[in-house]
């Protein structure tokens, strides 16, 4: 959705419902086009999720600098999501990637919100990703618990119907150019799967 200049914002906050999702880092050799004015991103992006006011089926996305994404935060009087640096780099926020640090995280529930997390910085802004969006936001809610399984079953058939198939796969191809991946482990999710006999797309 275009939203360049501060009127446009301005009109897209009157009309629309608009939800910050992710402050994402970039990886080596990703990049995003910006709604606002159509550049290319090379560094971190802001990703949200907008529908209509008047029609809550009508959906659309806006991917934006930070700098925009503040704009329209303080139009929609939200705060901006949580830095998200999927790796390692000291001086940097790249642990838990929501806009509550500070709750204490059931360890399964935290691992697949990273997994999540990882996984939106494998797609980038791709607007056909807005479950998995949706997932992002229920496991920001009731952190202390552990996931509802129909999470860990979603994640895992987004997984699959990638081109890798495999998590495992998508972390070894995002290490190709990114040496300095983070862990993201995956060990307690699997096992949830595995007790529920799904078939398992992790590896």
């Amino acid at each position: 959705m275009n939203c360049r200049g501060h009127n446009q914002r301005i009109l897209i906050v009157q009309n629309w419902n608009i939800n910050p999702i992710v402050h994402m880092k970039l990886l080596n050799n990703q990049h995003v086009i910006s709604d606002a004015g159509g550049s290319k991103i090379t560094d971190s992006y802001v990703l949200f999720k907008c529908s209509r006011k008047d029609n809550s089926s009508i959906i659309d996305t806006i991917c934006c600098s930070p700098t925009t994404a503040r704009d329209l935060c303080q139009l929609s009087h939200q705060t901006m999501p949580s830095f998200f640096n999927p790796l390692h780099q000291n001086g940097e926020g790249h642990g838990i990637g929501g806009n509550h640090p500070h709750q204490s995280w059931n360890q399964c529930r935290k691992q697949l919100y990273n997994i999540v997390l990882l996984l939106i910085a494998y797609f980038g802004s791709d607007k056909t990703n807005t479950p998995l969006y949706d997932i992002k936001i229920k496991l920001e809610e009731y952190t202390s618990f552990p996931p509802f399984f129909s999470y860990i079953k979603s994640v895992n058939t987004i997984i699959g119907n990638t081109k890798h198939g495999k998590f495992t796969n998508i972390i070894n191809y995002l290490t190709e150019n990114n040496n300095n991946l983070r862990n993201f482990p995956y060990e307690l999710v699997l096992n949830e799967l595995n007790n529920n006999n799904i078939e398992q797309h992790f590896e």
